[in-house]
């Protein structure tokens, strides 16, 4: 006999349900802002500045205005700009504004400010040197100039008692002046300035020094390190020199105004100095003289600094 085949049920089929397409997703800004930045945020006369914005606003940005000290400098027609000025030479202000107005398509106004400041103390970039810092009525005073290699310079004023007695206008970075002082009166003070020009007529001013009209006199003196650069480990000689018309007694090499070494007489005194061993830091160095009539020498020289390298 033939077996009956039980019949399989049919299988059932779930209806698949269709996916719901993910909303794209929207770029439209959802607040408003604008925001802007200056290159430089402290300045000298006659540098150019660039000012960069950029601005959102849900309805569009129609375009940007920038302007430099209220003066519209550039306008641009997309939702960033850019644009440079020239602070001005003849500079009379101590900060200058920047400013971004941002229009939006519905003619809203947006507005953000920076600052640059302004910078007018060349100090660091100009030294005066006394030859010495204090005579006697009827010897000559003397000063020198350096001026950093930074500036493109036009011309150099050398002033004592805010009236100009040398003028370098042959675009030198040193600049000298020597005179003798019979007309000054004993125990006076006089200021010794430099005021720098450069090529934009940016103008920049030395610290003031003073040269003293006494009963004697001070040496000049002078400290000269053989290196402004050292290796860590390494050993340094450090010279300092002295005249003075009364004669020099004694020289003195010092660091950090501890006394190096000491020496008798007007030859150069030279220390031995080191080794140095720690990379990065800075030796300061400076020289005192004392002349015959035991006056200590104008203070003391300039400082002079030593880098000691990796």
């Amino acid at each position: 006999p033939v077996t009956p085949v039980t019949p399989t049920a049919p299988t059932s089929t779930t209806p698949t349900v269709p996916t719901t397409p993910t909303a794209p997703t929207s770029t439209t800004p959802s607040t408003s802002a604008v925001t802007l930045s200056v290159s430089e945020t402290t300045a000298q006369p006659g540098d150019i500045i660039a000012l960069t914005a950029t601005a959102q606003d849900p309805s569009g940005i129609n375009h940007i205005d920038l302007y430099f000290d209220g003066m519209l400098i550039k306008t641009c027609y997309i939702s960033s700009c850019r644009g440079e000025t020239q602070v001005p030479i003849s500079n009379t202000k101590s900060t200058y504004v920047s400013e971004a107005r941002a229009t939006t398509m519905t003619a809203q106004v947006m507005s953000q400010t920076a600052n640059t400041d302004i910078k007018s103390d060349g100090s660091n970039l100009i030294s005066v040197k006394l030859g010495q810092a204090q005579i006697m009525s009827g010897q000559r005073g003397s000063a020198v100039v350096n001026v950093d290699p930074s500036i493109a310079v036009l011309r150099v004023d050398i002033y004592v008692d805010n009236s100009i007695v040398k003028a370098c206008a042959d675009g030198s970075h040193q600049c000298q002046w020597t005179d003798f002082l019979n007309s000054y009166t004993l125990g006076s003070s006089h200021p010794v300035k430099s005021i720098v020009t450069d090529t934009l007529g940016r103008t920049y001013t030395s610290d003031i020094v003073s040269l003293t009209v006494g009963t004697t006199d001070s040496p000049a003196v002078t400290i000269s390190p053989a290196k402004s650069l050292i290796y860590a480990g390494e050993y340094l000689d450090v010279t300092v020199s002295a005249s003075d018309n009364d004669g020099i007694a004694s020289i003195d090499v010092m660091k950090d105004g501890a006394v190096l070494k000491h020496c008798d007489g007007a030859a150069p005194c030279t220390a031995t100095t080191g080794p140095w061993s720690t990379a990065g830091s800075m030796l300061i160095f400076t020289g005192r003289a004392y002349d015959l009539k035991n006056t200590v020498g104008s203070a003391t020289s300039t400082a002079v600094s030593v880098v000691v390298q990796p």
